[in-house]
């Protein structure tokens, strides 16, 4: 029996893929956050092991350690792998020049925001012993 494709996403670290069956997993995340965005009009999804909110202008080679930057490093290899496959859509929207850039990656952080309080107040206390620390 053939296996699935797998990537364990670790501590960090960010991937996205856009092949059918593929699996973006982390594993063992505790008090970290596992960002899964999804472009459900085509085979293309990015998930982001994000370890603290703020980078704080250090650098982070990775691209998914610090939430203020995982968004969008997240995002734009999204629209990067939909370019290479000839496909547009929502990620590459995202995907712009200057003040434009700036305003869409604040709505994107805006929203993200909105959607984690939302869910936290929906999850409880995260330290529960039926808390989920696997995203796959």
């Amino acid at each position: 029996m053939d296996q699935e494709p797998q990537t364990v996403v670790r501590m960090g670290e960010l991937s996205v893929s856009s092949t059918p069956g593929h699996v973006l997993t982390s594993i063992g995340l505790g008090s970290c956050i596992g960002l899964v965005l999804l472009e459900p009009a085509r085979p293309l999804a990015g998930l982001a092991h994000i370890v603290l909110p703020t980078s704080n202008g250090r650098p982070d080679p990775a691209g998914g350690r610090f939430a203020d930057q995982a968004v969008p490093a997240l995002l734009e290899q999204m629209a990067t792998q939909a370019e290479e496959r000839g496909q547009s859509g929502a990620a590459s929207a995202f995907r712009a020049r200057g003040d434009t850039a700036r305003d869409n990656a604040r709505q994107v952080r805006e929203a993200l925001e909105h959607a984690v309080s939302a869910t936290v107040r929906g999850l409880g206390d995260p330290a529960a012993p039926n808390h989920e620390e696997t995203v796959a």
